[in-house]
């Protein structure tokens, strides 16, 4: 029999996912949906979220099946739109032990012509869950300016934990709010007030948030002095305030280089303690992945690429927007690049190894680029499976929509895919299935 094979790499796309050699597609109506947070569940099914409009912006979630099909027991047809909140962007999702979806953004008020972060959770099903907030929503601060979710987390004691960006009265600044699991603001946690800090900068952008032990809370982003970007980052005691054990004061500041500027797509947390931020450096007119390491107090990580920060040159137009830590320590960064092809714009996913370098063994070189048709191709959340697989949500163009687009990479455990004498695999898998069950209806086994 035909035993031929292809040996899989890490970083190609899944040829067993959707029906389109790795990738999915899924146009939510007529309108233009842009997915940017991606959850994965226990149960291996996928959760995607972002906005859609519909005459404005709503939160909308689809749920896919671990084949990439949609899962039709999720809202309707695998689809929910949250009509109840005109939203701006979708900043992040988390999933409840419970298999609740909580997801935060940013909302727009009509009477004060401002932005406020919004929450909504759903029970597993899609619906809104009217015991949180008392109709499924929650809306934060509602004042002059803007205020702009970026993400979510959840602590062990299930309270909910939201940052972004708040308007201070001057400027923009690093912000984060804590609820309870019913919805309520946390009165523990500053009062029960939106705790907003600059960290000594004239602005500050938040990115990113991580519960810690102990319950201490990190914010990541970049801030400015006026002049340059840099990546910030401060760690906060559960009630609040500043733990002034982490870097200097509280606060850890870092830039690629005099002159260039860096602007923060997120953290992660490694199993070790340390931490990783990640992003967007800007020299000249060129655009380049950006890494910077830390210690758990938040002191550079010196054996770390280059004195604690690692940069990939690039060409101009290539960002990055999300990543994720591996359980060996590698990361993931997924952004966009210009086209491999000249033209438009492509999903890249690249791989670092622990120091810092580019992982060769991953994709090509280290990089992996996917085009789903369009000129525009943006990957903007990604996530793990248990198996190793990389799921690498986004956006893309059709011809008169967006759509949210997935992809779903190999991981380092990919075996090689059986090319020929298949109706022999398809036997022998039967007969092994037929044996188990003969074996374990003894009730003796």
């Amino acid at each position: 029999m035909p035993s031929e094979s292809a040996h899989a790499t890490a970083g190609q796309l899944d040829p067993s996912f959707g029906v389109d050699g790795g990738k999915v597609t899924t146009a939510i109506g007529r309108s233009r949906a842009f997915a940017t947070a991606t959850a994965i569940q226990h149960d291996g099914k996928i959760v995607v979220a972002g906005q859609c409009e519909f005459g404005a912006n709503h939160f909308c979630l689809v749920r896919y099946n671990p084949d990439g099909s949609l899962d039709n027991e999720f809202g309707i047809a695998g689809n929910v739109v949250t009509v109840e909140m005109a939203s701006d962007h979708l900043g992040g999702i988390a999933l409840q032990p419970d298999g609740k979806i909580v997801v935060a953004g940013t909302c727009f008020s009509y009477s004060t012509f401002s932005y406020f972060f919004c929450t909504a959770r759903y029970h597993a099903y899609g619906a809104l869950d009217a015991s949180f907030g008392g109709a499924g929503v929650v809306s934060g601060r509602d004042v002059a300016g803007s205020d702009v979710a970026a993400a979510v987390t959840l602590q062990t004691d299930g309270k909910i934990v939201i940052a972004g960006s708040c308007w201070n009265t001057i400027n923009s600044a690093l912000c984060v709010a804590r609820y309870g699991v019913d919805g309520v603001p946390d009165a523990t946690f500053n009062g029960g007030e939106v705790l907003v800090t600059s960290l000594g900068y004239l602005a500050g952008y938040g990115a990113g948030v991580a519960v810690l032990p102990a319950g201490k809370i990190l914010l990541s982003g970049h801030c400015t002095d006026g002049t340059n970007l840099v990546l910030c980052m401060t760690r906060l005691n559960p009630s609040g305030d500043a733990d002034i054990t982490f870097g200097q004061s509280g606060r850890v500041s870092t830039s690629p280089s005099t002159g260039a500027n860096v602007e923060s797509a997120g953290i992660v947390v490694l199993s070790d303690g340390g931490l990783v931020q990640f992003g967007t450096c800007h020299g000249g007119t060129q655009n380049y992945f950006c890494l910077s390491r830390h210690g758990p107090n938040g002191s550079p990580d010196l054996a770390f690429n280059l004195n604690g920060m690692q940069r990939r040159n690039g060409n101009d137009g290539e960002l990055v927007h999300a990543a994720v830590v591996q359980p060996d320590g590698k990361l993931l960064l997924a952004g966009q690049c210009p086209g491999q092809a000249g033209s438009g714009i492509e999903y890249c996913i690249a791989r670092f190894e622990v120091d810092g370098s580019i992982d060769p063994t991953f994709g090509i070189a280290g990089w992996t680029f996917v085009r789903f048709g369009g000129s525009l191709n943006v990957a903007t959340a990604v996530a793990l499976q248990r198996d190793g697989k990389a799921v690498v949500t986004g956006y893309c163009d059709a011809p008169d929509r967006f759509e949210f687009c997935m992809a779903r990479l190999l991981g380092d455990d990919a075996h090689a895919v059986p090319t020929g004498g298949l109706a022999f695999w398809f036997v022998l898998t039967a007969l092994l299935i037929v044996g188990s069950v003969r074996r374990f209806a003894n009730p003796t086994a």
